[in-house]
């Protein structure tokens, strides 16, 4: 308690130090060296001043001669040149086999494929002939592009002994006819 009255006195009493040191001005920051040199000008350099003086030396001796470099026994005449045998003919290399991504089947299951896979796409020929073009509506003008599209590449894949790719085109074109032709009956 005595500590807040003390205070109390020395605030409202006033104290002639403290106010001497409330007043005063805070104190500049440090100069730093490098602030110093940007902001004074150039000085111009005085001699050196000499303390004492020094005996001179004498001048350094110059360095030894440098050794010749060594001769080298002076060289043959160069041989003439000889023309280069031509290369020999190496026969170019036998041309990979085009890669195959179905699986491989015998000849008896191709052949049997292949007739699936013609059946199919004769059938599907048969149903589309059989739809009236002008019956369809717009969503389903699009199912007959979209079938005759598979017909295309079912023939190509024919073509190209691509059995399995054919047949997978073929019954695809296959259901979407059927579709397509029961929903117009």
């Amino acid at each position: 308690m005595k500590a807040p009255v003390l205070l109390w006195a020395l605030v409202v009493g006033g104290c002639a130090s403290i106010q001497s040191v409330a007043l005063t001005a805070p104190s500049p920051p440090p100069v730093r060296p490098a602030e110093v040199a940007a902001a004074s000008p150039p000085r111009a350099l005085s001699p050196p001043r000499a303390l004492s003086p020094q005996p001179e030396l004498p001048p350094p001796a110059p360095p030894p001669p440098m050794p010749p470099p060594p001769v080298s026994p002076p060289a043959a005449a160069p041989a003439p040149a000889r023309p280069a045998p031509p290369p020999a003919e190496t026969p170019a290399p036998p041309a990979p086999p085009p890669l195959v991504l179905a699986p491989q089947v015998s000849s008896e299951d191709e052949q049997r494929i292949q007739g699936q896979a013609q059946r199919r796409i004769d059938g599907t020929e048969r149903l589309v002939r059989q739809i009236d073009q002008r019956r369809l509506a717009d969503d389903q003008q699009q199912n007959l592009l979209t079938i005759q599209s598979f017909l295309t590449k079912a023939k190509e894949a024919l073509s190209e002994r691509d059995m399995q790719r054919a047949m997978t085109l073929a019954d695809k074109a296959f259901l979407l006819a059927d579709e397509l032709f029961r929903r117009l009956r």
